[in-house]
């Protein structure tokens, strides 16, 4: 597990967590964050649970999440959030819990939840 809670950073960089590839749970709660790159959680391939709780993220692009395939819990109210690209969530196949309660997000596109038969 690891607590970054309050750490400011302002962007989830490429590469970031190479080398966490055992790591189960991430906490990034106020954080500033307000933007992530591609693949900028690509090696957190075992991750269970990833709390992005208010933070300052604005988009989910198709490439955020796709190489988190262990994830269940994913966190992201309040935050920005005002768009979630189609299939956003595509490779979360075993996502149970997804949060995103108090963003901004205007519209939902047809795709944006597709390949999430788990959640609860």
């Amino acid at each position: 597990e690891l607590y970054l809670s309050t750490y400011k950073m302002l962007q989830i960089k490429k590469r970031l967590f190479l080398g966490q590839h055992n790591l189960k749970k991430l906490a990034l709660e106020f954080c500033f964050i307000e933007s992530i790159e591609l693949q900028g959680f690509d090696y957190l391939t075992n991750l269970n649970e990833l709390n992005l709780f208010s933070n300052k993220i604005k988009i989910i692009n198709k490439m955020t999440f796709s190489e988190m395939n262990s994830l269940t819990k994913l966190y992201l109210r309040y935050n920005l959030l005002e768009l979630i690209e189609d299939e956003g969530f595509h490779n979360l196949k075993n996502l149970l819990d997804l949060e995103l309660s108090w963003n901004r997000i205007k519209s939902i596109k047809e795709k944006t939840f597709s390949g999430l038969n788990n959640l609860r």
